[in-house]
Parts: C-alpha cells; sequence; structure tokens
C-alpha cells in the first residue's frame, strides 16, 4: 500500500486559537462527550467496517501550546513534534467500540462555515512492541488526526486520519499532512454533550 497525500494547509505561527467559550455557533461549553459512528473503506488499523466512536473532550490546548509544537515542527521535523506532543498534557480520550482509550494531546476549535463549529484533535498513534521493533514504513506515520464539524446543538460529522505523517517546510509557514491510506474514516451521526 503507498501512502496517499490527501490534504495540504497553510498554518500561520501567530494565529490564536478561539477562546473556549463564545457566542453560539462559535464555540462548545467543554467538557464535552461526543459520540457516533466510525465507517472505514479499509486500509491500515482501519479494516473495512464499522464501529462505535467515543471522544471524551476536557479542554483546549492553549496558544503557547500550539506555537511551541509548530516550533517544534518547524526546527526538528516530525521527529520533535512527536516527541513533543507525548509530553503534552492530555486534553481528552478516545475510544473504539470496547478497546482502551488513549489520550488526545492536542485540540483546538474555532467557528466553522455554516454556523458549525470545528475542533481539530491530535494525538500520538498507539504502536505495538512488534510495530516498533520491526519499523515498518507506516510507523513513519506516528500521528492520529481528527477533525469534527458541529452545529451549537451538538451533531455533526467529521474524519480522522488513524495514521499521519506531518512535516514543515523551512519557514514553519507551510504544513503537509500526509495519510498511510486511501481514504480516512468518516466519523457519522455525531452527537456532543456536555459531560457529567
Amino acid at each position: 500500500m503507498k501512502p496517499i497525500a490527501i490534504v495540504v494547509f497553510a498554518l500561520v505561527l501567530t494565529s490564536m486559537l478561539q477562546a473556549q467559550r463564545g457566542t453560539s455557533g462559535t464555540a462548545l461549553d467543554l467538557p464535552l462527550r461526543i459520540t457516533g459512528n466510525a465507517i472505514s473503506a479499509g486500509g491500515f488499523r482501519n479494516p473495512f467496517g464499522t464501529a462505535r466512536v467515543e471522544i471524551n473532550l476536557k479542554r483546549l490546548s492553549t496558544p503557547d501550546q500550539r506555537g511551541q509544537l509548530l516550533q517544534r515542527l518547524k526546527e526538528d521535523g516530525q521527529g520533535g513534534l512527536l516527541e513533543s506532543l507525548r509530553k503534552a498534557p492530555s486534553v481528552g480520550t478516545i475510544r473504539l467500540n470496547l478497546e482502551l482509550a488513549w489520550d488526545l494531546r492536542y485540540a483546538s476549535m474555532r467557528p466553522g462555515a455554516g454556523n458549525t463549529v470545528q475542533l481539530s484533535l491530535a494525538t500520538d498513534r498507539p504502536m505495538s512492541f512488534r510495530e516498533l521493533w520491526n519499523q515498518p514504513q507506516y510507523s513513519d506515520y506516528p500521528f492520529t488526526l481528527i477533525n469534527l464539524d458541529l452545529v451549537p446543538e451538538g451533531k455533526g460529522k467529521g474524519t480522522m486520519m488513524l495514521a499521519a505523517q506531518i512535516t514543515a517546510d523551512e519557514t514553519g509557514r507551510f504544513v503537509h499532512v500526509e495519510n498511510y491510506g486511501s481514504m480516512p474514516v468518516q466519523l457519522n451521526d455525531l452527537e456532543a454533550e456536555i459531560a457529567r
């Protein structure tokens, strides 16, 4: 299987995260519990089929944390970013079906199109001992990235790259994200509610 680049986007180091709370349509109150269905067309770590997904988001990453991660990516590449992300405090967890939940290490929220809220989540991808030992090609794709679009009422959809690679140009302004596989996992029928 050949990795396929599916998105290239610009990130400006001086851009700031939106506030955790805001007017209707620009932010959702935290903590959030988001549930829905994950639908996979097949590929690495996401065989064809469906699963139940549960995301518990406790807080957002700060602008300083975001800036530090981007600076580390610019200076030390993907390896530096991975090291910093692994050391970042947990912002929540994600779980598929009845598997053990794993920590999310980055979260941002911003207003989206059509009165939606966009959540961007990232973490280091869980790796087995066998993968760490053998270092196959997909070991170069150590991130899990999640993008969600939610309406103020809490319903929505999203995508998840289970194995992604992140690189930046020398200025640090342009970040390239490559998914190991052909299609990201689709997250449908999402429902977000305030966690109790």
